[in-house]
């Protein structure tokens, strides 16, 4: 029961932080177009994650890591703007720990990130998890959504303990990334999510 109480007191602070970091942003009851922009949102992240794995995947065969760094500095970001420009919505990846100042999540994005860590901890994360809300941002309706993103085994070549890395990669990101964070990660460790954003019907049917 106390286990309980904790986790419920976890929650009730974040979701608390969570309100008070967001100010544009008010939560509002879901109503129509919401369920759409959900779908919306989750077709992208599938494609995103999928595309990205693959292209990893065939960077690090032809080049090794070194070659991987072009994909995640250059292809993912113009990769994600195709997605999001196709369906028609704003797509990004984020992560409090980031090596892309791109990447730099807003307040929204930290609190939900905070509620993925909670889980990881409690070893609830799971392949299936999500986040998603209706909220107002400057008068608009709007969906986010999350979805979280874990290192997987090729991403430690990358993200992994600096000392266990090749000398010339270390060089690389140094160069290309001097205020770089993301490193130091284990397989399973949470790397961040994907973040959508859908603006929903101004006058939704009820």
């Amino acid at each position: 029961m106390k286990s309980r109480m904790r986790s419920f007191s976890a929650l009730f602070v974040l979701v608390v932080s969570l309100q008070a970091t967001a100010a544009a942003q008010v939560r509002v009851p879901d109503t129509t177009g919401s369920a759409l922009a959900l779908q919306q949102s989750r077709g992208a992240t599938r494609d995103l994650l999928l595309s990205l794995r693959r292209t990893l995947e065939d960077h690090l065969s032809a080049g090794g890591p070194i070659h991987a760094i072009a994909v995640c500095a250059d292809t993912a970001q113009a990769m994600t703007e195709a997605i999001g420009t196709k369906r028609a919505l704003a797509i990004r990846r984020v992560s409090d720990r980031w090596r892309n100042p791109l990447d730099e999540p807003d307040g929204f994005e930290r609190s939900v990130l905070a509620l993925f860590g909670q889980a990881l901890r409690e070893t609830t994360l799971t392949d299936a998890s999500e986040h998603s809300e209706v909220v107002l941002e400057d008068g608009r309706r709007v969906l986010r959504y999350m979805k979280p993103i874990r290192i997987a085994g090729m991403c430690t070549a990358c993200h992994g303990e600096p000392s266990r890395m090749d000398p010339a990669l270390r060089e690389v990101i140094r160069d290309r990334y001097p205020d770089d964070r993301a490193t130091g990660y284990a397989i399973g460790d949470l790397r961040g999510a994907v973040s959508v954003r859908v603006s929903l019907p101004e006058h939704p049917n009820r």
